[in-house]
């Protein structure tokens, strides 16, 4: 029998994985942050105000010490990462409103960010909306299902390209430091989460700045912002067994109204 192997390291995310393909008319709030240079994608963002327009992204997306950072322009109305289609609008990002208090080490917490768009509005595609913002902690109950999005990799060797849907399961951060034998969960800013129906589903590389969801009672709230994942690179995978991790909107809501 041979023995395979692996080196398991965090990730700050740059589709979801074994995810299932959905289209931006189902989620007219979901938008595709661009590299500055390439201008391919690189990062998902949510609307959560028309006008003024803004949005809400991973701080690790928007870090202007990358080599290519995502901090050009927005594309809205896409159902792949290549937006390629009739109905998708770009718009340009005026000002990059990180949190202060983001840090990266061990793992990274308060890891969000506002976009302001040099538009004066967000009207374009047509129906696209804002997404209501989770108020106050915890987010949800235990056992309650989220939702996922992005257009990043879909499976090993896939880079991935479409905008797929996957469902998880709001967990304690206390549960999954106990999971993973560490404190990365540790800081109430971190939203952890994960796949318990065996489908093999999680966030990988692409999916960083996406929503994290939840519906309840016919009405649909942004509880999380997609931050890191783990990562198992013999083979190059996403370890989806493991806990995820997404920026806490509800601990971060202060914040983020008081800077939109």
């Amino acid at each position: 029998m041979a023995l395979l192997l692996f080196i398991v390291s965090i990730v700050a995310v740059n589709s979801v994985y074994h995810g299932t393909p959905t289209d931006w008319q189902s989620f007219p709030y979901m938008a595709s942050l661009r590299h500055a240079e390439s201008k391919d994608h690189c990062c998902g963002a949510s609307i959560v105000s028309l006008n003024p327009p803004r949005l809400i992204t991973s701080a690790g997306c928007v870090n202007t010490s990358a080599s290519d950072p995502c901090i050009k322009e927005v594309i809205i109305g896409c159902d792949s990462g290549n937006c390629l289609s009739g109905d998708v609008v770009t718009y340009e990002i005026d000002s990059i409103v990180p949190h202060p208090q983001y840090k990266t080490s061990p793992a990274p917490v308060n890891d969000i960010a506002i976009l302001k768009l040099k538009a004066t509005e967000i009207d374009k595609p047509v129906n696209v909306t804002a997404i209501d913002l989770q108020q106050g902690v915890p987010c949800c109950e235990l056992d309650h299902p989220l939702i996922v999005l992005g257009y990043g990799r879909e499976a090993p060797l896939n880079a991935g390209d479409r905008l797929l849907q996957g469902q998880e399961q709001y967990l304690t951060n206390t549960l999954c430091n106990n999971m993973t034998s560490s404190d990365n969960y540790n800081d109430e800013s971190v939203l952890c989460f994960a796949d318990v129906y065996n489908k093999q589903v999680g966030v990988c590389t692409g999916d960083q700045g996406g929503p994290i969801i939840q519906s309840a009672f016919s009405e649909t709230t942004l509880v999380g912002v997609t931050s890191w994942f783990y990562t198992q690179f013999i083979p190059n995978d996403c370890l989806v067994t493991a806990p995820q991790a997404a920026a806490n909107v509800g601990d971060l809501y202060d914040w983020i109204k008081s800077n939109m």
